[in-house]
């Protein structure tokens, strides 16, 4: 179920390998679907239709990591789950949002996601960039990045260290 090689010409390869002749094709190993809001029965849904990889953007952490864990140790049907949990909100509207409007609890709140095993921060309407820049100075060093659904100008937030906007 994975590539292992792609070469041309004459190569070496163990006998149980399946070659696959690809001359005058695109081989396109998957889709990757950088934005969901994943769901219980989506993971058969997404591999169907040949996207392999997600990127989920504000389940409850517990639950989506244990599908993100599930699906990597081969429990659970779907493609591989890129999360970050619930993200940084100015005013929280679920259980799993971080309200952020201090930044020393900001950058406590991006340790503890870290520490918990996130593959990126999220941060959400209504956060200032002084927020932001809580959360990027403590998603960088551990090698994360930091994604945007800003409903404002996004320049102040690069500027503070957002990586991507999801939403503008």
């Amino acid at each position: 179920n994975r590539i292992k090689t792609v070469a041309a010409g004459k190569v070496d390869f163990p006998k149980e390998a399946s070659i696959i002749d690809a001359t005058g094709k695109i081989v396109l190993p998957g889709l990757i679907d950088n934005h969901v809001h994943y769901r219980c029965l989506l993971g058969e849904l997404f591999l169907a239709h040949g996207v392999t990889s997600v990127r989920d953007l504000g389940n409850p952490l517990e639950w989506i990591m244990a599908q993100r864990d599930g699906v990597a140790q081969g429990r659970i049907v779907g493609p591989r789950i890129f999360c970050a949990g619930g993200g940084f909100y100015g005013r929280a509207t679920a259980e799993h949002h971080v309200a952020s409007t201090d930044a020393a609890e900001t950058r406590r709140a991006a340790r503890q996601l870290i520490e918990q095993g996130v593959d990126y921060l999220k941060t959400h309407l209504g956060i200032s960039p002084d927020i932001a820049r809580a959360v990027a100075e403590e998603a960088h060093p551990a090698g994360l990045r930091v994604t945007g659904h800003l409903d404002t100008d996004i320049r102040p937030y690069a500027e503070a260290g957002i990586d991507g906007v999801e939403h503008a």
